[in-house]
């Protein structure tokens, strides 16, 4: 090969490398077959290395596999697409996974092409989750593959393909382009992959509605359907995407990261508020409480508290720094998990809260750096770094007797036990916690065309889809009561998850104020949740909520 014989030099190393330990592994008629591919005869770029790395890990397991593989067509030339297929089939090897199965299966046994590498790509994902499903993708033309290549501004050309077992929406690779777009325009640096694999079929972890395996993103097919493309896929997609940024760091990083890309994206398309779309955490105030419980994923309910508090902290983050310095932070913030500062004071490069402290409390304005310690404080818990000042300014403020809000100039009578946590002016919100209780109060200007009873409608739809599982001992349709001349819808609900979890009852009231010429919509919703006793309803402590709910004065 002409570019080993004038002498090895830079970038060449690492390919030589993997070449001596692909021949120390390697059989003589898979080396022969490799010999023979153009591609590693004129030099080899950072993909073509990567193969050669991943089938000598095959190698090592199954000469015999590493020589059927080697000879296949979508090794004539190197994509990433490819590297992918192949880092797939070294992991199955790697893992005693099954690789044989996966070869003697009628798509892969006569040559996997270009497009069946997308497919490939999955298939270890999807026989961690729904090992049935692997038969079903690999029978000769089950799956319909689309590929659409697409320019990004800084990544430039990236390849998207989705993959599905039945028709789908024509209406899916634009929503999931877009996505792609904002993603990587916010964070202005190139998107990790070039090559993304979307799999639409019941192959995520978990419930989740999708999940990011590395090698491909997976979501549920329902989000296809017409009712959820528009209102809920873009979402779904801009979350999953960000994961190729945003993985293997602490969870509340993650998809804290990745809730908030949900809010960029949902503004960039139409113009939403970049405010927290989640359920408030109901198990504690900060993700270092949550850290102590420690909850299982797929088990315990606490642990979409990362996603909750991690969301929180990323957005409250944005709204009191300007987007420069915080574009700037969260780009700085992504750096350290690839490369490891030893000037920040923080181990390693996988994230935790130091890496965050760092990345938004240095070479930032000393204001910003304030109140971004501020904030982490708030929705972490007291933390700062090695040698600063550890007074956390955001203690919990004891409420009693009537409390008036500064923003929107509504009172409530507030019993003695409960405190203030949340007080703030982006989404005018009042949040008030006891234990595990809670009250949250939201007011948001109504739309033209939006009526009192869509904002309960889409109450009970939100309770409906979190508690679809459930055992729902008491739902309460609205009611319409008359409130200090107020109009006013009430909802209650009473159910739990399973026996792990207390029974919650959840108490909404919905109205209609006035405020300087605006008609606003406020929503209060509070949370009874007796940990102490599970099963047992609090009489009282739902009655000290219901006094509240309807102390509310405008």
């Amino acid at each position: 090969m002409s570019w080993v014989r004038d002498g090895i030099e830079g970038d060449e190393l690492e390919g030589a490398n993997a070449l001596i330990s692909l021949s120390r592994t390697a059989n003589r008629n898979t080396w022969d077959a490799l010999m023979q591919r153009q591609w590693l005869r004129d030099g080899l770029n950072t993909d073509e290395i990567q193969a050669v790395w991943h089938l000598r890990v095959i190698a090592r397991r199954s000469e015999t596999a590493a020589q059927v593989i080697v000879n296949m067509p979508f090794l004539e030339t190197i994509e990433p697409g490819d590297v992918l297929a192949l880092e797939t089939l070294g992991k199955s090897a790697y893992a005693g996974g099954p690789l044989w199965d996966f070869l003697d299966q009628p798509v892969i046994r006569d040559g996997i092409t270009d497009e069946e590498a997308s497919l490939v790509a999955t298939l270890m994902g999807v026989a961690e989750v729904n090992p049935d499903l692997v038969d079903q993708l690999l029978q000769p033309d089950t799956v319909a593959v689309e590929t659409r290549n697409t320019e990004l501004p800084v990544a430039g050309k990236v390849v998207l393909a989705v993959m599905r077992t039945v028709p789908g929406s024509p209406l899916t690779m634009d929503i999931l382009e877009a996505a792609l777009y904002t993603v990587e325009e916010f964070m202005s640096l190139p998107f990790p992959e070039r090559h993304i694999n979307h799999l639409i079929e019941d192959a995520t972890r978990h419930t989740f509605s999708g999940t990011y395996f590395g090698s491909h993103i997976a979501t549920l097919p329902v989000f296809e359907e017409t009712r959820l493309l528009a209102s809920r896929a873009p979402s779904l997609y801009a979350h999953e995407l960000a994961h190729y940024y945003w993985t293997g760091n602490e969870t509340w990083i993650d998809e804290g990261a990745a809730s908030f890309m949900e809010l960029i994206h949902a503004n960039r398309v139409n113009g939403a508020e970049v405010i927290p779309k989640r359920n408030a955490c109901r198990y504690g105030n900060t993700i270092k409480e949550i850290k102590a419980i420690n909850p299982v994923a797929g088990e315990d309910e606490a642990f979409w508290c990362y996603y909750s508090l991690g969301e929180r902290l990323f957005q409250d983050l944005y709204h009191n720094m300007d987007d420069v310095a915080f574009r700037t932070a969260f780009r700085r913030l992504y750096l350290m998990s690839l490369f490891d500062d030893p000037e920040d004071n923080c181990e390693g490069t996988r994230l935790e809260v130091c890496h965050v402290v760092a990345a938004f409390t240095t070479d930032v304005p000393a204001d910003m750096a304030t109140k971004a310690q501020q904030v982490i404080n708030r929705w972490y818990g007291d933390w700062r770094l090695p040698g600063t000042e550890s007074e956390n300014p955001y203690t919990e403020t004891a409420v009693k007797g009537i409390y008036e809000s500064p923003y929107l100039g509504y009172t409530m009578t507030v019993p003695p036990d409960w405190k203030l946590t949340e007080e703030t002016k982006t989404d005018t919100r009042l949040e008030l916690v006891s234990g595990h209780d809670r009250v949250t109060i939201r007011v948001r200007k109504l739309k033209p065309d939006q009526h009192l009873s869509d904002v309960v409608d889409q109450r009970l739809i939100s309770w409906n889809n979190l508690t679809s599982r459930w055992d729902r001992s008491e739902v309460v349709s609205s009611e319409r009561k008359s409130v200090d001349g107020l109009e006013s819808h009430w909802l209650r609900y009473h159910g739990h998850k399973s026996p792990r979890f207390c029974a919650i009852v959840v108490i909404v009231r919905v109205m209609v104020v006035s405020y300087e010429d605006r008609r606003h919509s406020v929503v209060i919703t509070a949370y009874v949740c007796n940990g102490r006793e599970p099963w047992k309803t609090d009489v009282e402590r739902i009655e000290d909520v219901e006094r509240m709910l309807m102390s509310f004065k405008p």
